[in-house]
């Protein structure tokens, strides 16, 4: 997670920030059937789409997720965070 973030951290345009961002997403899908089927935007090219994935995780995150769908589903909101948090911290505005 660390590594993600780091990543995430180092962007220097907001391009480079949806470009981690998008392959850390297709990793997540890659391994979780779950993450799949949150119907956040795909590709995500905006701060607009990073709020939607961040409102999806938190709507398909429930009581009833299995541990480990839970925790991907944490991380996976932690990266978007950091993501969300780096663009803003850039500037950038849609």
């Amino acid at each position: 997670m660390d590594s993600a973030i780091s990543k995430i951290q180092q962007c220097k345009t907001a391009e480079e920030v949806f470009a981690v961002t998008n392959a850390l997403l297709t990793q997540v899908e890659s391994i979780s059937s779950a993450a799949r089927d949150v119907p956040g935007p795909k590709p995500i090219r905006s701060a607009s789409d990073l709020r939607a994935w961040l409102r999806e995780l938190k709507a398909a995150a429930n009581p009833d997720c299995l541990k480990e769908t839970s925790e991907i589903f944490g991380q996976l909101f932690s990266w978007l965070r950091a993501a969300g948090r780096k663009l803003e911290a850039m500037g950038y505005r849609d």
